[in-house]
């Protein structure tokens, strides 16, 4: 089998987010996406859908580096004894 790739446009990087809480609740990021999205800002794209399974739904779109587009709070810590 013959696997064809087309070059559309530039490569770009996308990550989706989905919650079912509104526009103003925080939402989780791993520390990989907020790498990635400083290491190609100009192709990063974070698309997040709110308010997901009630109406209206919507989405917004961040791009570029998330620590320039968000204010990041650190909740989470692994610990080992």
């Amino acid at each position: 089998m013959t696997q064809r790739i087309h070059k559309i446009g530039p490569r770009c990087a996308s990550q989706v987010k989905t919650t079912r809480q509104l526009m103003e609740f925080p939402f989780l990021l791993t520390r990989n996406e907020v790498a990635l999205s400083g290491e190609v800002p100009d192709q990063f794209h974070l698309y997040r859908l709110f308010n997901y399974g009630h109406k209206p739904s919507s989405y917004y779109a961040l791009r570029g580096d998330l620590t320039s587009t968000c204010l990041l709070d650190a909740v989470t810590y692994q610990a080992r004894p």
